[in-house]
């Protein structure tokens, strides 16, 4: 905590010019000591930074930018508030599938959709859940009949989901695959859903898909990105040779891997490996996706 005149040397601004913040603006500090002199915090200065920004690289008028933190004070309030209450919509999903209960899960699944937003249920229940079903799995912590019966559930969810968002037709497109061999394709599923989302026109191929006929596709679509998934360890070799191929017949597109089983690849030059996580997702997708849009 800061006296006001350590604060306003940190803000750059008089404590004068403070008091006369709090007074007009309510931009109060968080705290005072006991004898009543005020005391402020790491967040109370930098959401004045913030402000003092906003007046000096924007222009924004005071009062403006008072009201744009408290609107982005509020945004980040129901967001909290949704990832708490999907979280607390995890767990009995998660029960309900591994029990086979089907119609408690689909329940639960139309009871988030009335309280949110298609991209916030996928982004705050339905990834969250696939990665638990993964780790729960991969630790021998449910049977594999658990795992397929949570996994096709999530799929058929996740495809009446495919066509909700719309695509912007002047952004690249891409094939969603997971190479012969591969049979799990729910992280692929849930990576397409992602750039769904973002408007990226993406046809899903899903899994145990040959390279014949990938030409044609290729050719006809204008094809620019290949999504590949690749979750298990024995196939190495053919795998590798997959993208060997793909990279060799048509060298302008940009591959782009992901899944458990990238760790026993190893490096492979021209390729992107993203980990499975959704900030991982967003910023490849604003490196690559968006300069192209702009152009």
């Amino acid at each position: 905590m800061y006296n006001i005149k350590i604060a306003s040397e940190k803000i750059g601004v008089t404590p004068m010019t403070l008091r006369a913040w709090e007074r007009r603006y309510g931009l109060s500090p968080s705290s005072r000591s006991d004898g009543g002199h005020r005391l402020y915090s790491n967040d109370d200065i930098n959401k004045l930074l913030w402000i003092k920004k906003q007046m000096a690289e924007k222009g924004v008028p005071i009062s403006r930018a008072v009201e744009m933190l408290k609107v982005q004070e509020e945004n980040l309030k129901v967001e909290n508030a949704v990832k708490d209450k999907n979280q607390t919509l995890i767990d009995p999903l998660f029960n309900a599938l591994t029990a086979f209960k089907l119609e408690q899960a689909h329940s639960i699944v139309d009871y988030s959709f009335s309280l949110y937003h298609f991209g916030k249920v996928f982004e705050d229940l339905f990834f969250p859940l696939a990665v638990k079903i993964g780790d729960k799995w991969s630790e021998g912590e449910i049977s594999i009949a658990q795992e397929h019966f949570a996994t096709q559930f999530l799929l058929q969810r996740c495809y009446k989901m495919m066509d909700i968002f719309p695509v912007q037709s002047h952004l690249p497109k891409g094939i969603a695959l997971c190479p012969v061999g591969e049979h799990h394709h729910l992280g692929l599923m849930m990576f397409t859903l992602f750039l769904r989302r973002k408007a990226l026109g993406v046809l899903y191929l899903g899994p145990n898909t040959p390279m014949d006929g990938l030409g044609e596709l290729i050719e006809e679509q204008q094809i620019q990105y290949a999504f590949l998934s690749v979750s298990g360890c024995n196939n190495d070799q053919p795998i590798n040779l997959f993208i060997d191929d793909l990279k060799k017949n048509y060298p302008s597109i940009s591959v782009v891997l992901g899944g458990r089983g990238t760790k026993s690849l190893g490096v492979m030059d021209g390729v992107t490996v993203l980990e499975n996580t959704l900030d991982s997702w967003e910023n490849w997708f604003q490196k690559n996706v968006i300069p192209v849009e702009k152009v």
